[in-house]
């Protein structure tokens, strides 16, 4: 279980650090911000389900929606 809160920490902080930086106007590096914030919503949601925490569920599904939108925003051309 803690191996998932930590998949959920790890990739949220990697994918703030592909949206914060200074390439972030790539596309493609916006696109593997949100990837990594797609692992970490993934991550958070089975923790939560696993240590039955509704609230936590319930905000990283709307996250999920987000990432979702910036995901189809942000794909690489070639896709």
């Amino acid at each position: 279980m803690i191996y998932f809160e930590w998949l959920g920490v790890l990739t949220g902080i990697g994918g703030a650090y592909f949206l914060g930086s200074k390439k972030a106007k790539s596309s493609s590096t916006r696109f593997y911000g949100f990837c990594l914030f797609a692992l970490s919503n993934f991550g958070w949601i089975v923790y939560g389900v696993m240590d039955n925490m509704t609230s936590i569920i319930v905000l990283q599904l709307a996250f999920t929606v987000t990432t979702v939108r910036g995901l189809i925003n942000n794909r690489p051309k070639y896709w």
